[in-house]
């Protein structure tokens, strides 16, 4: 696929350019270029797919291939699903090239994800490795990354500024001469002095592909991780320390939310309800609709000006039924929404099977409802390995 030979090429120019302006007072043009791009194949080429940038999710394979083929030292690397995976990748090549003096430079493309920050804080105190890190922005970059003091680049004619949609807009094409990626992989990319004589390796440039990141020379799209079975769970967290309380009273559960591999809430399946309990509900609110955020989750910020009725907490059965129907009603923000505590349906529980001509979910039918991960109030995320 000409797509990604023509994306590794602009990339490489791009780099060039940059790590020469980084360094006038030197002859850069012999350094090596190294870029290393992780992300998760059978996610991204289905979640192209799902936009319209491909016919075939295997279309993804021949321009990864071109891609990497253009340039030597270029590479797409697939670490299949699992965010911590491409996380693990991205790490390690850091705590490889940045301690190296003959590694020249590094653009490192994850600044959409605060997760890295502690990875890259102990250098910009580092007068020897400072210097040599540059930023790669491509979604706006997050505020943690502009306080660290590393330069900051942008490669627009490479990588898009704007989230994938959740799908596939038929109003605007959702890339223009270009091919989206949304991996959440952040790729290192370095140059590397491998044969020049002493001009040892420059990392260049990082792209991550990212929920915004994306060539634009190519005809992909988006992706995101499809993951299989799953059998276990992982916790992944940010950085933070555990403390383990061995206290024998028992902690309230904690809120999360489900989210599939294009990063995008899924319901979660409720139980089916009562019927006497439904016909209490339907009786309850014969004159007056209940408020659903103070019985479903015990406050409401409208407090006595609330519209709905308060008054006495409906059972367990009757806030099932409640929750069922709050369900019916769409989520503006859909798979986007970090509410832990919305009571609104994000997908349509009958998915591509539905045949209502006014459903509300109209937009989200052909969301992956397949959950490969836990999302917590705190940040942390619990991961379904296979």
């Amino acid at each position: 696929m000409d797509g990604g030979a023509d994306a590794a090429q602009e990339l490489y120019t791009q780099i060039r350019t940059h790590v020469a302006e980084c360094y006038p007072d030197r002859n850069t043009s012999g350094y090596d270029i190294m870029v290393q791009i992780f992300y998760n194949m059978e996610g991204l080429s289905h979640k192209l797919k799902s936009l319209g940038v491909f016919k075939n999710p295997n279309e993804m394979a021949p321009f990864a291939r071109a891609f990497s083929l253009n340039k030597s030292l270029f590479s797409f690397i697939d670490v299949g699903s699992g965010k911590e995976r491409a996380d693990h990748k991205v790490r390690e090549t850091l705590r490889l090239f940045l301690p190296n003096m003959q590694c020249k430079h590094v653009i490192f493309g994850g600044c959409h994800d605060n997760g890295y920050l502690p990875t890259l804080d102990p250098y910009k105190r580092d007068q020897n490795t400072a210097p040599r890190i540059s930023l790669l922005e491509t979604l706006p970059i997050q505020p943690g990354f502009t306080q660290l003091g590393f330069k900051v680049v942008q490669f627009p004619t490479v990588f898009r500024s704007d989230p994938l949609p959740d799908r596939q807009s038929f109003a605007s094409p959702v890339v223009q001469n270009a091919a989206a990626f949304q991996p959440k992989p952040v790729l290192p990319t370095r140059t590397n002095s491998a044969a020049t004589g002493g001009v040892s390796v420059s990392p260049a440039a990082t792209p991550v592909l990212s929920q915004a990141a994306a060539v634009k020379t190519v005809t992909p799209q988006s992706s995101s991780d499809t993951t299989g079975g799953a059998s276990s769970w992982a916790t992944v967290g940010k950085g933070a320390p555990k403390t383990i309380n061995v206290a024998t009273k028992k902690a309230p559960a904690r809120k999360c939310i489900l989210l599939n591999a294009f990063d995008e809430r899924i319901d979660a399946v409720l139980p089916r309800t009562d019927q006497a309990a439904a016909a209490r509900l339907s009786e309850r609110v014969r004159n007056k609709k209940v408020c659903n955020n103070y019985h479903l989750n015990g406050k409401c910020e409208a407090g006595k000006y609330c519209d709905y009725d308060h008054g006495e907490r409906l059972s367990p059965g009757e806030q099932l039924v409640l929750k069922h129907r709050a369900r019916t009603r769409s989520c503006p923000d859909r798979g986007a929404c970090r509410d832990f505590d919305c009571t609104n349906g994000h997908v349509c529980p009958y998915g591509q099977e539905c045949y209502n001509d006014k459903c509300w979910f109209e937009e989200v039918h052909d969301v992956d409802t397949k959950v490969i991960s836990r999302l917590f109030e705190d940040g942390e995320q619990e991961w379904i390995l296979k």
